[in-house]
Parts: structure tokens; C-alpha cells; sequence
């Protein structure tokens, strides 16, 4: 199943949720979008795989049965320039990240949105695996590309700034935040971010950003993927609402970070991602290298002190 925010099925929708009465039947709904019958069959056989349909006596209402926000919910009413106006949503993919890196090769996919009600093939950083069972936020974002390359390794900073204040603004709940590319929530880890980049000639050709969020998932089948080296956490009994909310909230929120990062007003994310970084002050995995976490620098990277020296370390997209 693949359903966008302005396919087909989404103009479907949008005749069925402004219908009065009991709805339209097939052939009217045919005949106010210049489609045939066959078309607009294929159109409602879509709707109905997503269980968002109604229908009594041959005639159709918009229901919001399916378990997960929609493409057309998502985008109606978004308030961003451009982020989420175009979203496709897939039943199962291998990965959003691969499937939006191909998308990011048309100049007019910026601001394109892919999800997944599960990835079979989901990744982190380095390409390790990523659990990704149906319940959980399994998303990736096509990018502006006219960022300053040399701004590039705070991406996964500015985004983990954007994916925390959307959880807290759309569901009330504090994370925190872990370098390079982490949200933990009681200790453990419940979100990730990959930032995957292309780079000719010092300019970018693609920019794609990713994130999974463990909402509603068997917090034992993602403990059993990562092994006993890390804690996961989950956000379950989450409602629909919520995540509708925080989906939005979150592209609002990436929107504004990126604009941020491509204007070189980064001091407001920078002091964020300090505050609510559970990393300053705190030993580094070795590895990283080790030693103690001093400070983030301007350019994303993280300061570390090892005995009398300072290092740099940098968590850079560029793939």
C-alpha cells in the first residue's frame, strides 16, 4: 500500500470529509474529480486497505479508523513553508531513509516527507540496523540542499534539538538529549536520527534526515535487537492525536532549526542542545575515543578533555 498527501486517494478523501449528508457514491465522486468509475475504484480500494472509510447503501463517509495519522491529515493545515507538503506513506518498507534518497535526486521532492508503518530494513548511523515494528514513527524529511557545507556536521544536532522539542510540545514528556544523534527517555534510548548527505564540488546534492521513534512498540523486541549493551525506551499508549500532533509539530520544528543552521543563526540551538544534553559533563563511550564531554562546538563538533588534551570529535553526515 502507498498513499500521498496529494495522490488520488487524498482528493477522495477530501470529498468525502467535506460531504454532507450520507455521502457520495462512486459515480459522484467520479464526476466532481473528472475520473472514472474505474479510477475512483481504485482509489477507494486504497482507503479501504486503511480501514478510513465507511460506507452504507452504496454511498461513502470519511472515517479515521486506521491506527496511524494519514498523509492528507498531516499536511492539511501544516504551517511550514515547505516541509510535509508532500507526504507518502507505505504499509512496509525497507527503509524511508534509501526510499527518500532517491526521492531527494528530483530538485522538486525538497520538503517531501516519507513514512513507514514498518521498515524491514531500517538503519542508524554507519548503517547499523534499526528495529522498526508497526506502531512506532519511522520517518524521513528531503531537505533544502543550499545549506553551507561547512555547517553540515551541526545537522544532527539542530535535528535532535527539533525531534526533542517536538515530543515535549506535542506530548508533555521531557527527553533528553544524547551526542551525536540520540533521544533517552528514562535512560534509555528512545529515538534516533540519521543525517545522510551528498556532496559534488563542495555543494549539496542531497540532504535527507531520518528519525524513528519507539511510540506503541514491544519495548522486548527492540531490547532484544540492540542486546544488552543499551537500555531502549518506549513511548506506548500513545493516542493517534498525539502522534498527528507531534508529526506536524515536528516538521514545524525542523523546518525552523534547518533555516536556522542555513542562516548561521545556530546560538539559540546551540544553548538548547546544552541544556538538555545528558553527554556535557559526562564520559564518552570509547568508541569515541573517551574521556569527558566539555562542550559543543559552533560547528557541531563535541569537545572532549582525555587527560591534559582537548579532541574534537565530529559526527559528520556526509555520506
Amino acid at each position: 500500500m502507498h498513499c500521498t498527501s496529494f495522490g488520488l486517494e487524498a482528493k477522495i478523501a477530501a470529498s468525502l470529509r467535506d460531504a454532507d449528508g450520507p455521502g457520495p457514491d462512486i459515480l459522484a465522486l467520479g464526476s466532481s474529480l473528472g475520473v472514472s468509475d474505474d479510477v475512483v475504484q481504485q482509489g477507494m480500494d486504497v482507503l479501504a486497505s486503511l480501514n478510513c472509510i465507511l460506507e452504507s447503501g452504496g454511498r461513502y463517509k470519511l472515517s479515521k479508523c486506521h491506527t496511524m495519522p494519514l498523509p492528507w491529515e498531516i499536511a492539511l493545515g501544516l504551517e511550514t513553508k515547505s516541509m510535509g507538503r508532500r507526504v507518502h506513506l507505505f504499509d512496509s518498507l525497507p527503509s524511508t531513509q534509501d526510499y527518500a534518497i532517491d526521492l531527494a535526486k528530483d530538485a522538486d521532492a525538497a520538503g517531501s516527507v516519507v513514512m513507514a508503518l514498518e521498515q524491514t530494513r531500517g538503519r542508524g548511523r554507519h548503517r547499523k540496523g534499526w528495529v522498526s515494528p508497526p506502531g512506532g514513527i519511522w520517518m524521513s524529511a528531503v531537505l533544502r540542499p543550499d545549506l553551507d557545507v561547512g555547517t553540515s556536521t551541526l545537522l544532527p544536532a539542530a535535528v535532535s534539538v527539533a525531534l526533542r522539542r517536538a515530543i515535549l510540545t506535542s506530548l508533555g514528556i521531557e527527553t533528553a538529549i544524547r551526542w551525536p544523534n540520540d533521544i533517552m527517555y528514562g535512560g534509555g534510548k528512545v529515538a534516533g536520527i540519521i543525517v545522510d548527505a551528498d556532496i559534488e564540488a563542495g555543494v549539496f546534492t542531497s540532504l535527507v534526515v531520518g528519525v524513528g521513534v519507539n511510540f506503541n512498540v514491544d519495548i522486548a523486541l527492540v531490547q532484544d535487537v540492540i542486546g544488552t549493551s543499551e537500555k531502549a525506551a518506549c513511548l506506548n499508549n500513545t493516542p493517534r492525536g498525539a502522534l498527528l500532533r507531534f508529526i506536524r509539530q515536528f516538521l514545524v520544528d525542523l523546518e525552523d532549526v534547518t533555516e536556522k543552521v542555513r542562516l548561521n543563526r545556530t546560538d539559540a540551538i546551540l544553548s538548547e542542545w546544552t541544556r538538555y544534553s545528558c553527554t556535557i559533563g559526562y564520559d564518552v563511550p570509547p568508541r569515541y575515543g573517551g574521556g569527558t564531554a566539555i562542550r559543543l562546538d559552533p560547528d557541531g563538533a563535541l569537545v572532549v578533555r582525555q587527560g591534559s588534551d582537548m579532541l574534537r570529535i565530529t559526527a559528520d553526515p556526509t555520506r
